[in-house]
């Protein structure tokens, strides 16, 4: 901000600066202030000047003129007082340690009030109770013993009320009318059954280059319908889901944004949704699914649970992430408008949740062909960068957990399109790696993969072997490459990296016996077609190529 002609910018106007060194004032102007040896208290409860001649003595003298200057201290404060204001009234405070943070740096000296609304306001849904007392006053909610809301509420004052009364009849009377609006837009959004409300939506720009919130629907919705037919279980099994259920809760799960109530609270999306769907008579599997769609909001939100949410959600992100793709303005270092990297994120960790299988390429393909004609990007060159961005956002979560970032790298290298595969992929080679046989194995499948490099993969005849170690090879990996197809089938990858472990001896005598790149060409494409061929079959589960040993 600016303060009058003055150029210099700050967060609020500067009145005052206290600048001390080994007890001597340390003499600077910024703007028009000079800095001196004294600072202020409470603009009420404390405003004379306070001479500090020492660091040590800033936060007690402070403390005396009523302002809590350590923000670890005023938290616990505030949150001491809280406590005692809710069981003042028989109840609690319903946790939200987002507003207990704001409060905190809202104020220099908590004061809580309890105030108290009308019953009939209990008849709203809780979500629209909780936002109208957060988003616009930064009250808290109370619950009493049975888990209900009370007709009660906090608010933080930053300084001692002389007359307490006043000050709650004051809060009251603002909420009163919040609430009072609340109510005015549920009633009036109740009286239209939500499916009704889709048309709407043809009104409502999603974005200019995208089209509207209903051709957006259209889209996902058809997304939605794919996904429930290619999500799969571990046991390989489809998720039994109808399509109807699919298609109901895809059409519906936008219509609550041309609502009153989140016209204005947009932070009820989905809630509201899901609120309005029950009045309109609709399965509950779809109402739920109009909210949970949604989850995670945030890097610490709850993951949805039910399949019909999951479904509908993932179609959701994949057609926003493949869209703002394909119109050019995926996300820089600097900046992420649209939330990308939050909607990959959240795709990822459903996936894993869930513990459901999907080609994402597949999926990307699918997203980016029902968006044909409103994209203005070559489709492979967009899924492409589509699916470099899923897996630079595997990767980091990855390496977040913990994992190594080689063998992160050589599962990812090996293919990544399938999230919980790679994912199960580097915890089960993070494991092979502690094992002190593995340096050694790493030569091994190094060399192969190394040499084999470019091979041709042309058949292997076992009529050209000169060497018994060539034909022992040649048997160790067929029965190699049973037991890896048989762990992959059946997603066992430790078993996989114990049955690719078990080739380390016979490749040892094979490069220690035979001379690969021999001048004969049918005795050496004929060897280095059986290299490639067990190559292939580690790059099944890794890369081993990028793990130095």
């Amino acid at each position: 901000m600016r303060w009058g002609s003055l150029k210099e910018t700050f967060a609020r106007p500067i009145h005052w600066i206290l600048a001390r060194f080994a007890g001597e004032v340390v003499s600077f102007p910024v703007a028009d202030v000079v800095s001196g040896g004294v600072t202020y208290g409470h603009r009420f409860l404390g405003p004379e000047p306070l001479e500090v001649r020492d660091a040590a003595s800033y936060v007690t003298a402070l403390r005396a003129a009523h302002v809590v200057v350590d923000p670890a201290e005023r938290r616990a404060l505030l949150e001491k007082e809280l406590k005692a204001a809710a069981a003042g009234v028989g109840g609690t405070v319903d946790p939200n340690p987002g507003l207990v943070e704001e409060n905190t740096f809202l104020v220099e000296y908590p004061s809580v009030v309890c105030g108290h609304f009308e019953e009939k306001f209990l008849a709203l849904p809780d979500e629209v109770l909780i936002t109208s007392m957060r988003e616009h006053q930064r009250y808290f909610s109370l619950r009493g013993p049975d888990g209900r809301l009370l007709a009660h509420f906090l608010a933080v004052n930053n300084t001692l009320a002389r007359n307490p009364e006043v000050v709650r009849e004051g809060h009251e009377r603002v909420l009163r009318a919040r609430l009072s609006d609340a109510m005015y837009f549920y009633q009036v959004d109740s009286k239209t059954p939500l499916a009704e409300r889709v048309e709407e939506l043809k009104g409502v720009v999603f974005h200019s280059l995208l089209g509207t919130s209903y051709a957006k629907m259209e889209r996902f919705r058809g997304l939605a319908l794919y996904l429930g037919e290619n999500l799969a279980t571990d046991a390989g099994e489809a998720l039994s889901l109808e399509r109807a259920l699919i298609e109901r809760a895809a059409t519906l799960c936008k219509a609550d944004i041309v609502t009153e109530m989140v016209g204005e609270f947009p932070s009820l999306q989905g809630a509201m949704g899901r609120q309005y769907a029950k009045l309109s008579g609709e399965d509950p599997r779809v109402a739920e699914a109009l909210f949970s769609h949604y989850l995670p909001r945030h890097a610490d939100d709850l993951l949805p649970e039910d399949h019909l949410g999951v479904v509908v959600g993932l179609a959701d992100r994949l057609d926003i992430i493949c869209g703002i793709f394909g119109v050019g303005l995926s996300p820089t270092g600097a900046a992420d408008p649209y939330g990308l990297r939050r909607h990959a994120l959240a795709i990822i960790r459903i996936l894993r949740h869930h513990r459901l299988h999907l080609d994402l390429p597949e999926a990307v393909a699918a997203a980016l062909n029902l968006l044909q004609g409103v994209i203005t990007r070559d489709a492979e060159e967009t899924a492409l960068e589509v699916l470099d961005f899923f897996q630079t956002r595997l990767q980091h979560l990855l390496l977040g957990e913990g994992h190594d970032h080689e063998t992160v790298a050589a599962v990812l290298a090996a293919g990544g399109r399938d999230v919980v595969e790679a994912a199960d992929k580097v915890a089960a080679l993070a494991d092979i790696r502690r094992s002190p046989d593995f340096p050694a194995l790493a030569v091994a499948f190094k060399r192969v993969i190394n040499i084999s490099q470019g091979a041709e993969a042309t058949p292997v005849d076992e009529l050209l072997f000169e060497h018994v170690e060539e034909e022992l090879l040649y048997q160790a990996a067929a029965l190699m490459e049973t037991e890896v197809a048989a762990a992959l089938a059946r997603r066992d990858y430790p078993a996989a990296c114990r049955a690719l472990a078990k080739l380390k001896g016979p490749v040892d005598a094979f490069f220690d016996k035979v001379l690969v790149m021999t001048e004969d060409p049918r005795l050496r494409q004929n060897r280095l077609a059986l290299l490639a061929r067990i190559s292939r079959t580690f790059l099944t589960m890794a890369d081993f190529s990028r793990i130095t040993t």
